[in-house]
């Protein structure tokens, strides 16, 4: 099945802002790291605001960056090993990620772009 462009109708005429939150673990008796389905009590730990995400209006997708961004690939462990993903279910998420990316790259032929700077992304 062929990739399908996200539609940016939305983000011509408004933008958008995220608040990324987060649950620091207290202690794994109560907030257990493996098991998905545990709902982390907020009496335990609150959640905590870490970044905000702020998306301004925009054109969106174009041809000529279009071949750009599709030869980019995304896996959180791209950071620090100590914001590398906790548990089974992330352990998985790496796993598919790279599978995704290796297709792409065959079907693209095309090897993955890697970005070193905010400089390097078309405008």
């Amino acid at each position: 099945m062929p990739y399908a462009k996200p539609q940016t109708i939305f983000f011509r005429t408004e933008a958008a802002e995220f608040i990324i939150a987060v649950q620091l673990n207290t202690g794994v008796d109560n907030m257990p790291i493996e098991d998905a389905q545990a709902k982390w009590s907020e009496d335990l730990s609150h959640y905590q605001t870490v970044g905000r995400l702020i998306l301004p209006i925009q054109m969106g997708w174009d041809r000529a960056k279009d071949a750009f961004f599709e030869d980019l690939s995304f896996s959180p462990a791209h950071a620090l090993e100590a914001h590398h993903p906790l548990g089974g279910i992330n352990r998985a998420r790496l796993v598919a990620y790279q599978a995704l990316s290796q297709r792409r790259r065959v079907e693209n032929h095309k090897l993955t772009a890697k970005i070193s700077s905010a400089n390097e992304v078309p405008a």
